[in-house]
């Protein structure tokens, strides 16, 4: 998370000054972020949006190999007019991140252990959606919907 920080300088006053490095984050450090936002969009259903700045942040850097300054961050958060639309929006896209940057074969087996941990812990909201999601990203693997992403 340090190295992402550091990395969104255009987001820093002295932009200028700092050096512009690649960004060091992987699909797992993306994964950890969607296993903190989905808990608290469904605990903190009206107040929410300091909950997924991270989250969107970290979605637009994967879609689109950049990423938003604080306005423009600001912005884009402030676009969701309920919790709702934030998980639709993680469903919709997380699929997209995964299979471009994840191999076929990493996206299984990660997605497996991963669902395997939310089944023990089915009782719980956030983690039946999470189940739910991981299998989707598996299904729509297995099936070849991804080839056209």
């Amino acid at each position: 998370m340090k190295n992402f920080y550091h990395s969104i300088s255009k987001s820093c006053i002295a932009k200028n000054i700092l050096p512009q490095k690649p960004l060091k984050i992987t699909l797992a450090d993306y994964w950890g972020i969607i296993n903190e936002a989905v808990p608290m969009l469904l605990n903190q259903k009206n107040t929410y949006h300091k909950s997924v700045r991270y989250l969107l942040l970290y979605t637009h850097y994967f879609l689109n190999e950049q990423t938003l300054d604080t306005f423009q961050l600001n912005k884009r958060v402030l676009e969701f007019k309920s919790y709702q639309e934030v998980l639709d929006y993680i469903f919709q896209n997380i699929q997209k991140v995964f299979v471009k940057y994840g191999k076929p074969s990493y996206i299984k087996r990660f997605f497996y252990t991963q669902s395997g941990y939310y089944l023990k812990l089915s009782g719980y909201q956030a983690q039946n959606y999470l189940y739910d999601l991981t299998h989707q990203i598996i299904r729509g693997l297995s099936h070849g919907r991804y080839s056209e992403i």
